[in-house]
């Protein structure tokens, strides 16, 4: 029986445990993925409306994870440089643990991309993809990759040295959350925090690994990351974010390698799925209710 409020599961991976939330169901399970430097939290808000409409999202299994270096997941071990890639094998072992050999994925921001990347890689397992204000692997430009490569290294020296920073109340963590890279408001960011930070002898402060603020220390290339996208051959959904990521900067080339897609731009900033909630749901829905019927999805849509 499916339940309005998830379960709290832990998910051995290599020598690591990934955190996540469980909502059990029926069917084909999805796998939920969030944003850089968030959590499994940024889900809640969309689980929530969907079992309060008695939706078809609500009747699924759905699993969100904590990536790796994440709200309650472990790091990685020390010293080892972090990649995006090292995300989509974690999807794949999750996937392998819970039996699933087949499963659709919902990603917002980084998690859009981790999902993007395994639904290339592994076409036979993702039913189909949502992704949320962003659309594959950030790139290194030509030219660029042994700057790059040396700004990542020496940035590691530096990084393993520095404190993170530390808040003398919760509130003014979420304060300091509102004002991120994509300002959000005091709710949403409440609702990270609560599952993003502790509580040490210095003050509250994140969970989060700190290399995750590093330069990565490799990137796909323009053209290695075009071949990914357009390698997506299941049913897929891009939400652009109008006051996001996807209304300041041109994803057209992107979006237009993308195969049997559909494409949706909402007023709304980058963390649209946690705060237009309603219109988010409205399209996920009839999204998986076209995919589920004809396995296709064609439209743009703004």
């Amino acid at each position: 029986m499916a339940l309005d409020s998830p379960l709290a599961i832990k998910i051995p991976v290599a020598d690591r445990f990934l955190a996540g939330l469980y909502w059990p169901g029926e069917g084909d399970p999805i796998i939920a993925l969030h944003g850089w430097l968030d959590n499994a939290n940024t889900m809640m808000p969309l689980l929530q409306h969907a079992y309060a409409q008695a939706s078809t999202l609500s009747t699924r299994p759905v699993l969100a994870l904590d990536f790796c270096g994440h709200g309650l997941s472990d790091h990685f071990p020390k010293g080892e440089q972090l990649h995006l890639v090292n995300h989509v094998q974690d999807v794949i072992e999750v996937a392998k643990h819970m039996g699933w050999q087949r499963f659709s994925l919902l990603g917002h921001s980084m998690g859009a991309a981790v999902s993007l990347v395994t639904a290339a890689a592994f076409p036979e397992q993702v039913i189909d993809l949502i992704m949320i204000d962003a659309l594959g692997p950030q790139t290194t430009q030509q030219g660029e990759v042994a700057a790059t490569l040396r700004k990542s290294i020496t940035g590691m020296a530096k990084r393993v040295k520095k404190e993170p920073p530390y808040y003398a109340s919760f509130d003014d963590a979420v304060a300091a959350r509102m004002q991120g890279v994509f300002p959000v408001s005091e709710n949403t960011a409440r609702l990270l925090c609560q599952r993003g930070m502790y509580y040490a002898a210095k003050g509250w402060t994140w969970t989060a690994d700190m290399r995750l603020r590093l330069t990565s220390i490799l990137r796909f290339s323009e053209a290695q990351a075009d071949e990914v996208i357009a390698q997506v051959a299941c049913p897929s959904l891009f939400f652009g974010a109008k006051q996001g990521i996807a209304g300041a900067r041109n994803l057209t080339p992107r979006l237009k390698l993308l195969n049997n897609a559909e494409v949706v731009m909402l007023d709304g900033g980058h963390h649209l799925h946690m705060e237009e909630v309603p219109s988010v749901h409205r399209v996920i829905e009839r999204f998986y209710t076209r995919a589920s019927t004809s396995g296709a999805a064609c439209a743009i849509t703004t």
